[in-house]
């Protein structure tokens, strides 16, 4: 398969040349299914979009915390995998945490590509750097690690901006970009690090305690679990089944 820069006007590329393993926090086996909530997750997410959106599909799924917005949001990505040619999920509580989070998808990018250009007989080290020149990720090439908090912010941008172009392609449009956790007052602050102002495709998942102000973003407040859906919860934490907790076992 033929790599091209990211940058560049080629067209026609096949979906799968965007395809890339999931990124997902471990499915809890302890979730309730609460057909409802993802039902309308899914619909909110995957519904039609203006061609004038400067913001393509966005979802804000908001509720106090400890409500179950994570929870939600993880077995949604889980169970439609299939549907997403990528999933990636930033904990994103702090603009900094999210650049890190883009710094830890542009290494995923690199191996993936890297990987990609050596199965045509390349060697490794030769695959990473035609990669990383193909990403606009050299600066990866000099080891750097997600938790260096002492990251010069040019390269920080440089990073961003690489990735950014990945998500901009319009080939490329069947990816979902979780945000969990983002409770800056204005998310404005945050649309320069995440694929929002050149990118009317795609979709993007944020979740926080509070909704936002904003007519033109989607909205999804998660509300309490219902006495059913708290009491099989209640029977999984327990390991007990529903007859055993009626009999006071």
């Amino acid at each position: 398969m033929k790599i091209v820069a990211f940058t560049s006007p080629v067209h026609n590329l096949d979906k799968d040349f965007f395809k890339i393993n999931p990124d997902i926090p471990a499915r809890n086996r302890n979730f309730v299914h609460r057909i409802k909530e993802l039902g309308q997750l899914d619909e909110k997410l995957l519904g039609t979009v203006s061609s004038n959106s400067s913001i393509g599909s966005m979802l804000v799924v908001s509720g106090p915390a400890g409500i179950g917005k994570t929870q939600l949001v993880m077995e949604y990505a889980h169970a439609h995998q299939n549907h997403f040619t990528s999933i990636f999920w930033i904990f994103a509580e702090s603009t900094r945490a999210i650049e890190m989070g883009m710094l830890t998808i542009a290494k995923k990018l690199l191996d993936h590509y890297s990987r990609m250009i050596e199965s045509s007989g390349v060697s490794d080290a030769e695959a990473r750097i035609r990669a990383a020149s193909v990403l606009g990720l050299q600066e990866l090439l000099n080891d750097i690690s997600p938790h260096d908090n002492h990251l010069n912010t040019i390269v920080t941008r440089i990073i961003t901006r690489a990735v950014l172009e990945w998500f901009n392609r319009k080939e490329n449009s069947q990816w979902l970009l979780v945000l969990d956790g983002v409770e800056l007052e204005d998310i404005i602050d945050i649309f320069p690090l995440i694929p929002v102002n050149r990118c009317n495709h795609g979709h993007i998942i944020l979740t926080r305690r509070h909704a936002v102000t904003s007519k033109i973003i989607r909205q999804m407040p998660v509300l309490p679990m219902s006495t059913k859906s708290s009491r099989v919860l209640l029977t999984k934490l327990s390991g007990k089944t529903e007859a055993e907790k009626d009999d006071g076992n």
